[in-house]
C-alpha cells in the first residue's frame, strides 16, 4: 500500500499493513442485512455504503466474512453502567491487565457476551451454540483518560469505538 504514512497508518487495506504499521484489534465477524454480527452476541451498524466484499459461498446465502480494525486509541472505556460517547458502543468488558508506560495506560479487555449496539437482538447476533466470549482487545489510554477512571484487573467498563475500518477480503 502506498500512501502518506498518517494515511496508511489511519486506512490500512489489508491486515498486514494494519498491523505493520503498529498494534492494531483486528476482529473476524459476518456481515449480513446491514449488521456486523462478533464473537460473543456483539453487533455493530455496518457503515454505509458497504464496502466491496470478495465473492464467497457466503455471499450467496446474504453473509460475508470479514475483519474490522482497530486501533487501540480508538478505544474508549467508561463506567459499566451506562454507554460511552462514541458513535459504536461494543457493550460491556472486563479488564485483563492494566499496564502503566507513562504518558499512555494499555488496557486489555475481554468483552462480555450480549453487548447489543442498536440493532434488536436477533439470529444475527446469537454468539453461537455455546455463548461463549472469546473476545479480547487492547486499548491506548492517556494519563488524563486513566486519572477520570481508574482501573484495575477485574475492573467492569462500558467499550466503545470511535471509529473502525472494514478490511478487504
Amino acid at each position: 500500500q502506498l500512501g502518506a504514512p498518517d494515511e496508511v497508518y489511519n486506512d490500512p487495506q489489508t491486515e498486514f499493513v494494519a498491523t505493520f504499521l503498529g498494534a492494531a484489534n483486528v476482529v473476524e465477524g459476518v456481515w449480513r442485512d446491514g449488521v456486523i454480527a462478533l464473537d460473543c452476541e456483539q453487533c455493530l451498524r455496518a457503515p454505509r455504503p458497504a464496502p466491496q466484499m470478495s465473492p464467497q459461498l457466503g455471499s450467496q446465502l446474504g453473509m460475508d466474512r470479514i475483519k474490522m480494525v482497530f486501533r487501540p486509541e480508538d478505544v474508549t472505556l467508561g463506567a459499566p453502567t451506562g454507554l460511552v460517547e462514541t458513535p459504536h458502543h461494543l457493550g460491556r468488558g472486563e479488564i485483563i491487565d492494566v499496564s502503566f508506560t507513562g504518558a499512555t495506560e494499555s488496557v486489555t479487555i475481554k468483552l462480555q457476551p450480549r453487548g447489543y449496539t442498536g440493532p434488536p437482538p436477533n439470529s444475527h447476533c446469537n454468539g453461537g451454540p455455546d455463548r461463549s466470549c472469546n473476545l479480547v482487545i487492547k486499548a491506548v489510554r492517556t494519563k488524563w483518560e486513566a486519572k477520570r477512571l481508574r482501573l484495575a484487573a477485574g475492573s467492569a467498563v462500558s467499550v466503545g469505538l470511535r471509529s473502525y475500518k472494514i478490511l478487504r477480503g
